[in-house]
């Protein structure tokens, strides 16, 4: 047998050989393939929104409780001073069993060179039924006026007496304006010397130096007529144009004056001049219109 015959013969016997594999074809080292890994889709459900219902608001009716006012127990009104200002007209009277507020603070002028807090005068006290008004400076004059007691016609009416110096003067007042520039004065002393006078402010703006009371009417009581020591009552009458002034029951002076027209406060007063302490002790002091 030639080499060519045996090379074919082994061809051959290859050929057969591969042909007898599986598939029909010469296997080959089988490399691992890779599972696919199989990603689900995630179905989402659908959200189903549930529809809020709004339960309606039921408002409960209020019902309101009637107020029910408890009554106010008023308390008794002092019967002193009384201060009225009714159909009747203006009508006051004080006993100075207390110390009341129905009345201004004290009201000052003086000729002296001082202020009111360089003053030794003290403010007025009450006490068992009198008003005690003690003037430690020299020439001074203070007042107090009754609170809202705008009248024009007005009788007005104190009891007094003097427990100092008797060269002093004790005054009722009447239409006295607002701002305590003017008023009608009528003063009398302990010793019988009396003034009516007309107190204008104005003067004294205009001229420090000069007296801003002017003099209406002036004279002495008759001897005896005013008890130097002893209780006094004067009463001032201010009506229309006339005013008119009696001291224990005597008429002194009737006159007619119209510089000052329309109503003011109804006052009082003490003054000193140049003895002191002046003490004036007031029992009482009353004012109305006139019938």
């Amino acid at each position: 047998m030639s080499k060519k015959l045996v090379v074919v013969g082994l061809i051959l016997v290859l050929i057969l050989t591969a042909c007898s594999l599986p598939g029909g074809k010469s296997s080959k080292a089988e490399e691992p393939v890779e599972e696919p890994v199989i990603v689900e889709p995630v179905v989402e459900e659908p959200v189903v929104e549930e529809p809020v219902v709004e339960e309606p608001v039921v408002e409960e009716p209020v019902v309101e409780e009637p107020i029910v006012e408890e009554p106010v127990a008023e308390e008794p009104a002092a019967e002193e001073p009384v201060v009225e200002e009714e159909e009747q007209g203006f009508s006051f009277r004080d006993d100075f069993d207390e110390e009341s507020d129905n009345y201004t603070e004290e009201i000052y002028t003086t000729t002296q060179a001082v202020t009111v807090d360089q003053m030794q005068t003290e403010p007025p006290l009450v006490q068992d039924g009198i008003m005690d008004w003690k003037i430690r400076d020299n020439e001074t004059y203070a007042y107090k006026f009754i609170n809202d007691s705008l009248v024009e016609d007005v009788v007005i009416e104190a009891k007094w007496k003097s427990n100092g110096q008797s060269l002093n003067g004790v005054a009722l007042l009447c239409r006295a304006s607002e701002d305590y520039t003017g008023w009608y004065e009528f003063r009398m002393s302990a010793q019988g010397e009396w003034q009516l006078l007309q107190y204008d402010k104005s003067i004294r703006d205009n001229d420090p130096f000069k007296n801003p009371y002017v003099t209406i009417k002036k004279g002495v009581a008759k001897q005896k007529l005013v008890r130097v020591t002893g209780d006094n009552v004067s009463k001032f009458s201010c009506v229309g144009s006339k005013l008119s002034y009696e001291v224990n029951g005597t008429k002194i002076i009737e006159t007619s004056n119209t510089k000052i027209k329309g109503g003011g406060l109804v006052g009082f007063g003490a003054m000193s001049a140049t003895y002191l302490p002046v003490v004036i002790q007031w029992d009482y002091l009353s004012a109305e219109q006139p019938e």
